[in-house]
């Protein structure tokens, strides 16, 4: 479920982050309005999702012992050359 609430001002930012947050969602977007300026008070809209954040797949556990002692071996084997 994604929703979507608009702020006025960074208090009021504060506020409905603290409130998602605690009702277990997080955000998406924080989208500023198109009349914002640089240097004015932030204001625009939140998107927030109850949907859980997408994990990046695990990588394997490398052997880094085995990969030494094949380098090792490497290295041996070119020193015989």
């Amino acid at each position: 479920m994604e929703y979507t609430e608009h702020y006025d001002n960074m208090t009021e930012r504060n506020s409905l982050c603290d409130v998602a947050h605690n009702n277990g969602l997080r955000m998406l977007h924080d989208n500023f309005d198109e009349d914002w300026q640089r240097g004015d008070e932030p204001h625009g809209m939140l998107t927030f999702t109850d949907e859980p954040p997408e994990q990046a797949p695990i990588e394997p556990i490398r052997d880094f012992g085995a990969e030494i002692d094949k380098l090792k071996d490497k290295v041996s084997a070119l020193a015989k050359k």
